[in-house]
């Protein structure tokens, strides 16, 4: 969900109210829901609009729903700011990016990474040490860079980087592009 109207940019005069725009995420999700019944998933910057508004506000944390209460996801869905299997840590990214993001991030993290979020930059890095061989994989995003949720991006510099990322038994990653902005 983009939580377009209660975001810290712009909001566009032709961007859907606040509650059109959270139905229509919902049904999104459901579709989601039912393709993938059971999700890790990592907290965002756009799913924690509600937080940080409410925070703005003066809201205490007892008065806010949870991100699962938010997106209204079954039982087999949860959140967490990060995950870690075996000798990976997944996390959405935040507060990493550029072209050494994934270095960065294996740095902070004391092992191999994968991760999303950044607009621009994707891929795989390794570090060898004496401790072992590391990947960080940058995934890039899912974005559709013409849809009026991203409309806030379109004096950034550079195109978008579209596509996912694979991990195979810890120890390798790969970036796959999708397409091009």
């Amino acid at each position: 969900m983009d939580f377009h109207q209660i975001s810290r940019h712009e909001s566009e005069a032709d961007a859907l109210g606040t509650r059109a725009e959270y139905k229509k995420g919902l049904v999104f999700l459901r579709k989601l829901y039912k393709a993938f019944p059971v999700v890790s998933a990592c907290h965002s910057n756009h799913m924690a609009r509600p937080m940080k508004m409410g925070a703005t506000a003066g809201l205490l944390p007892e008065f806010m729903r949870s991100v699962k209460e938010i997106a209204e996801a079954p039982s087999g869905w949860n959140w967490a700011e990060s995950w870690r299997y075996n000798r990976v840590t997944y996390f959405h990214g935040e507060p990493f990016s550029g072209m050494n993001s994934q270095i960065d991030a294996m740095k902070e993290k004391f092992g191999s990474v994968a991760f999303g979020h950044t607009h621009q930059h994707a891929g795989v890095r390794h570090i060898t040490n004496d401790r072992g061989s590391f990947f960080g994989l940058n995934c890039g995003c899912l974005i559709n860079p013409k849809a009026y949720a991203m409309r806030y991006g379109k004096r950034y510099k550079g195109s978008v980087t579209i596509g996912c990322g694979v991990v195979i038994d810890d120890n390798q990653a790969m970036f796959i592009p999708m397409r091009g902005a």
